[in-house]
């Protein structure tokens, strides 16, 4: 696709959420891009989809350390454990913490976001406020463990191309950019989710420009 086309692409999605359209869209060079290993890409996607259910159901739950040994064992099972961030490894191993717990319970959406990049799910143009957030985790978490083993997650995946790839970075980091602007202007956008944006941007991110870094890295907009 030309790059004409690519960039009227970008501006037609903004447009249908009735979101600001920059006067100039600037796509990512192929040169700047550094993708994941489908390797480390299918992990990343099996700690956020796991860690993401066991965080939310620590909130109510009984036996806290159930549920932790619980997910702890299915994280050795798919041999991701030692892949684990600092952050995900203190909600295993100290005690709960609620605006911990929320934080990584959002990473399901990271899930989404690279399960697409790995050809698995078909679009994620949109980013609406979820109706129903613990029904999303148990479809995510569901679908990856379909997959027995990591070697059979990987066996499925179809990487995007990377033009593909880089308009879809470009259009999350403009819904991040907008959600910004609204903010600081106390206006309020109807067809984006702060929490959705953010995680499908910081997924995109990491995948093709991070190379398997820290996740807590920061999103300029």
């Amino acid at each position: 696709m030309l790059e004409k086309e690519r960039i009227a692409l970008i501006n037609k999605k903004l447009k249908s959420r009735k979101l600001k359209v920059p006067s100039e869209i600037e796509l990512v060079d192929e040169y700047e891009i550094d993708t994941c290993s489908v390797e480390d890409i299918c992990k990343r996607v099996i700690i956020s989809a796991i860690m993401a259910k066991c965080a939310f159901y620590l909130y109510e739950a009984e036996n806290k350390q159930k549920i932790k040994d619980e997910y702890t064992e299915l994280l050795k099972k798919y041999g991701v454990y030692d892949c684990l961030y600092d952050d995900e490894l203190e909600v295993l191993n100290k005690e709960f913490n609620e605006p911990l717990c929320d934080t990584i319970a959002w990473r399901y959406q990271s899930s989404i976001a690279l399960l697409w990049l790995l050809g698995l799910i078909e679009n994620i143009d949109d980013a609406f406020d979820p109706e129903d957030v613990e029904d999303e985790i148990c479809k995510i978490f569901d679908k990856i463990i379909s997959y027995e083993t990591l070697d059979t997650l990987m066996s499925q995946a179809n990487l995007k191309s990377t033009e593909e790839l880089s308009d879809m970075f470009v259009l999350y980091w403009h819904y991040h950019w907008c959600i910004i602007d609204a903010s600081l202007n106390c206006n309020k956008i109807d067809t984006l989710f702060y929490d959705v944006v953010l995680e499908r941007r910081r997924a995109l991110e990491w995948a093709l420009f991070c190379n398997g870094e820290d996740w807590n890295f920061t999103m300029d907009t």
